[in-house]
């Protein structure tokens, strides 16, 4: 099977690719391995900030064996994953092997959700309704589509990848802006989410 994976890869990706499309391919797919779940691809431009579509769609189209070609992407087989994270990648694509860096991974998608929850993208009412009597399921849905996939995403996982690298003070500062500016707005995010139970968990995790 890797043997297969090798001749994909070899195929797909030419030698002569810049330094900036092999930082950009390696962080699209060393994201799509640590996300906690598939990403759409418009999140996966926005949290990585590329700066071109170009090696997005260059991915999918090359890749289209292994990876999805919806706007949902996720590859096909887990077995491609082990391939990506084993020591035969790296020793047979040294260029690629940042993909396997998982603390840069998840150090970056940290930085990124956290910097999602503390624009101006999470704010007071977020859904702009008129009453606070409405409860959260009764919420239309054309007041919930102002939410995006993107915070979504953030406001769930932000604490996932913050407990599972080492401690930065950049990371702290931005941390600490949320939890005495964003706080209450980030409670309402999960509570119109229905994950609110969530909460308690996930500040614990943080505080740990």
């Amino acid at each position: 099977m890797y043997c297969l994976y090798s001749s994909v890869i070899k195929i797909s990706f030419r030698s002569d690719l810049k330094e900036e499309e092999v930082k950009a391919i390696t962080s699209i797919i060393g994201t799509m391995i640590f996300a906690k779940k598939p990403l759409n691809d418009n999140v996966v431009i926005v949290l990585l900030e590329v700066k071109s579509w170009n090696i997005l769609w260059f991915i999918q189209r090359d890749l289209v064996s292994i990876i999805n070609k919806d706007p949902i992407l996720h590859f096909h087989h887990y077995s491609f994953i082990e391939f990506i994270l084993s020591f035969f990648f790296s020793q047979n694509f040294p260029e690629f092997s940042a993909v396997q860096d998982q603390d840069c991974h998840k150090c970056q998608l940290a930085m990124l959700c956290l910097n999602t929850i503390v624009s101006s993208v999470l704010h007071f009412n977020i859904c702009g309704l008129k009453t606070s009597d409405i409860s959260n399921r009764n919420i239309p849905a054309t007041n919930k589509s102002a939410i995006s996939p993107l915070l979504l995403y953030s406001c769930q996982f932000w604490a996932d990848y913050l407990v599972c690298i080492p401690c930065m003070k950049i990371l702290m500062e931005v941390v600490q802006f949320m939890m005495y500016v964003k706080l209450l707005f980030w409670i309402e995010m999960m509570s119109i989410s229905r994950k609110a139970h969530e909460t308690i968990t996930i500040l614990k995790k943080t505080l740990e």
